[in-house]
């Protein structure tokens, strides 16, 4: 049987290279009019300075797998790259990850999530946790009674926390961004 020799470009098999890691998509993102509000993108561009100074950009995050240590370069990598997914389909308004429909709000699955990132879903799960655990996003799972008794599972309930923005004082743009989203709802 021949075996093709794995490259450890120095991040556990999981093609991150620490001086050269990726928080960007593949695709641009749309700007401006029509595009993703500028909250969110100003936030998405000050992330990756979580990963040179995790500890005094988010302490939470880096503290979030319970060690004194620094948080792993690929698993910052990995934190920043989800909350990027996540922010692509943020509704300003409520923070929720998902999209706003006529007969109601769409939750993402987190397949289609990690599949944005490039990641596999094994090291998304290991970096949604950890947001999980320093309080910058929630996730609560549905659940539906089905009529032979049992229950269903749906696709969870994702939302940023407004933390997160405080962090990178974007609390006041949130604001009029927020009254902005709202009064385009209506």
């Amino acid at each position: 049987m021949l075996t093709t020799p794995r490259v450890n470009a120095g991040g556990n098999y999981c093609s991150h290279n620490p001086m050269k890691p990726v928080f960007a998509f593949t695709q641009p993102i749309k700007k401006g009019k029509g595009g993703l509000p500028r909250v969110l993108t100003t936030l998405m561009e000050r992330l990756p300075g979580y990963y040179d100074s995790s500890r005094q950009v988010i302490p939470s995050l880096d503290l979030a797998n319970g060690s004194d240590r620094q948080q792993r370069s690929e698993r910052r990598e990995a934190c920043v790259r989800i909350v990027n997914a996540l922010l692509l389909h943020t509704e300003v308004a409520s923070l929720r990850v998902g999209i706003p429909t006529s007969t109601g709000f769409l939750n993402l699955t987190f397949d289609y999530i990690a599949n944005k990132t490039g990641m596999t879903l094994r090291r998304s799960e290991r970096a949604l946790r950890d947001l999980k655990r320093a309080g910058l996003i929630t996730v609560a799972q549905p659940r539906q009674l089905k009529e032979d008794g049992t229950w269903k599972g749906l696709s969870a309930v994702k939302a940023i926390s407004k933390d997160l923005l405080s962090l990178f004082g974007l609390t006041d743009m949130l604001a009029f961004e927020r009254i902005k989203a709202s009064k385009s709802i209506k």
